[in-house]
């Protein structure tokens, strides 16, 4: 069913039109998220989602939008590569350069900045040393909290991150013996 809802007939397919890929590439996150809460391998979609994000940035290279998305599917690989056991460290790193530019690329980088502190709360709990750790949930934490203050269309997973991360900061913090502000 879900193919046929993602076939290119199905979306509007125009390949001289970048935002007809972003659409199809945004579904397809959509599905690995539905994956994700089925506890089910979202691989398969991401990997078709950064296939249509990389076409949008062919037909468009300096599109914001499109660096948001594909800031997000990169912190939902780098979320089951780190549940499955595997790194996820190439994810983040190439998560946070994507959020990145689309951050500097637009005015109200609501997405990007939440990708990019899923990002970092990712990074966090793969950090060993407690100074890094505590650097990088605190990035987590105040990018989250942006995000979410200024856009309420943001996708609920991130409100649940920013939960997830004042928790982390907690443990951090009683791990340094101080509590954290």
């Amino acid at each position: 069913m879900i193919e046929r809802v993602l076939s290119p007939a199905a979306i509007g397919l125009n390949p001289n039109y970048h935002v007809s890929y972003q659409y199809g590439g945004d579904l397809e996150l959509v599905a690995a998220r539905w994956a994700m809460k089925e506890r089910a391998s979202p691989m398969q979609r991401l990997e078709a989602a950064m296939d249509h994000f990389r076409r949008a940035i062919e037909v468009k290279q300096d599109d914001a939008g499109t660096y948001a998305s594909v800031a997000d599917a990169y912190s939902l690989r780098a979320e089951w590569k780190l549940r499955s056991g595997q790194s996820p460290a190439s994810d983040v790193s190439d998560g946070l350069s994507a959020a990145a530019r689309a951050i500097s690329a637009n005015r109200r980088p609501w997405d990007a900045l939440a990708a990019s502190g899923a990002l970092h709360l990712v990074q966090a709990q793969i950090e060993r040393g407690l100074a890094h750790r505590t650097g990088e949930v605190q990035l987590a934490q105040e990018e989250l909290q942006k995000a979410v203050d200024k856009s309420r269309f943001l996708h609920p997973r991130y409100r649940e991150l920013l939960a997830e991360a004042r928790q982390l900061m907690d443990t951090v913090g009683q791990a340094a013996g101080k509590r954290p502000r």
